[in-house]
């Protein structure tokens, strides 16, 4: 099975000029947003810096050995660029404009870097959820919010940066990156919108229904490529107009969020005839559940999920994950304590969820996720 570090490999060499830009190009850049450029990309050179000056700037602050020792799946990104620096494909792309914002009262990050590319045209990526429970949870506030913080920086990041300029934009991300792509582009000054050349959303969150339904969303539609993974979760999160790519993973479950499980073949990615059936159930789930929800119901249930994540005593995504055995008691402890009020309102949506999940995962997690479910399953009865 073959990947985008695969695809680097076989395509590097390989100009835009004899193989114009695709999906999986698409999917490269966005990754490598994930990178974190920080003293990296010099804010005073107004046409930025080459990706090989970035990449020996990047390796005197950070050591190949702190990279491989991150867990995280966005935590491989700066190595992507081990097979572009020098290659006819990407090797003389200009990086530019970096930002990375963060505010955890908020629960607002937008982090965002211009791609400058060998065909004439910008690469605009707008960086998804990092590993922090703050990323998180702006994904979340969608639900319940017609614009978060984050989604209002990547728009005032769009027209301070593009309103002048003539320049064919390509804007795209992974995850919530691929969320803030969208928006921006669909309320954007128009005078930008016009010279967008297509919109990358890499299995994101949409939107409410609400958003959806404005005309410059519609407007916005045509340019519009959604591509999930077979096992979506995080990508049919919410409302989304137009049609969806559904791709081949080769991760389970949750984990084919990971977008270095996505499969390439040649210059495209594989593609299968629908999602899975989890990823249906999961979708038709929370669609039901939001609909009988109260926009204030939707905010407690964030700001609960939030409280039971930080009982299990993590700081971060990843380290949740390693010790998900160990904190799937803890989460259930934790609910059990919260008031009946908050519990009601989505026990049902919790219980489908853990079932969609357990359906994907291997047998020594599914046996301690079953119990701790079953547990759980028996208090919200009560």
């Amino acid at each position: 099975m073959a990947n985008i570090f695969d695809y680097l490999e076989w395509r590097s060499d390989v100009p835009f000029s004899c193989d114009p830009f695709n999906e999986v190009d698409n999917l490269v850049l966005a990754q490598l947003a994930y990178t974190d450029f920080d003293g990296c990309i010099p804010e005073d050179k107004e046409d930025g810096a080459t990706l090989k000056e970035i990449y020996e700037q990047y390796y005197r602050i950070h050591t190949r050995e702190e990279i491989l020792a991150r867990t995280s799946f966005i935590a491989k990104a700066p190595l992507l660029m081990d097979k572009m620096i020098d290659s006819k494909r990407y090797g003389n792309i200009r990086l530019k404009g970096y930002v990375n914002y963060i505010n955890d009262e908020k629960s607002q990050q937008m982090s965002a870097v211009q791609m400058y590319l060998s065909d004439g045209t910008v690469y605009l990526a707008y960086r998804g959820t990092d590993d922090t429970f703050t990323g998180w949870k702006e994904d979340l506030c969608f639900s319940y919010m017609e614009e978060t913080a984050g989604q209002r920086e990547s728009l005032l990041y769009m027209n301070e940066h593009f309103l002048d300029k003539s320049v064919k934009l390509r804007v795209g991300g992974h995850s919530k990156g691929g969320n803030f792509a969208i928006y921006a582009s669909a309320f954007c000054d128009a005078s930008i919108q016009e010279n967008i050349i297509e919109v990358y959303s890499n299995d994101a969150p949409g939107f409410m229904y609400e958003i959806t339904m404005k005309e410059q969303y519609q407007k916005l539609l045509p340019k519009i490529k959604a591509i999930v993974p077979e096992c979506s979760v995080i990508g049919v999160l919410m409302y989304s107009s137009g049609k969806r790519k559904v791709i081949q993973s080769s991760g389970k479950g949750l984990m084919q969020h990971d977008a270095n499980t996505w499969q390439v073949i040649r210059n495209h990615f594989i593609e299968v005839e629908e999602r899975s059936a989890n990823s249906i159930l999961a979708d038709k789930t929370i669609r039901g559940w939001l609909k009988d929800l109260s926009l204030e119901d939707r905010e407690v249930f964030v700001q609960t999920i939030f409280e039971v994540l930080e009982s299990s005593g993590a700081a971060c995504v990843s380290e949740f994950n390693r010790s998900i055995i160990a904190n799937v008691p803890k989460i259930v402890m934790k609910l059990s304590s919260l008031p009946k009020e908050k519990l009601d309102n989505f026990k049902m949506v919790i219980v489908e969820l853990a079932k969609s999940y357990i359906g994907e995962t291997t047998d020594s997690l599914e046996n301690g996720i079953k119990e701790a479910a079953n547990n759980l399953k028996k208090k919200l009865s009560n």
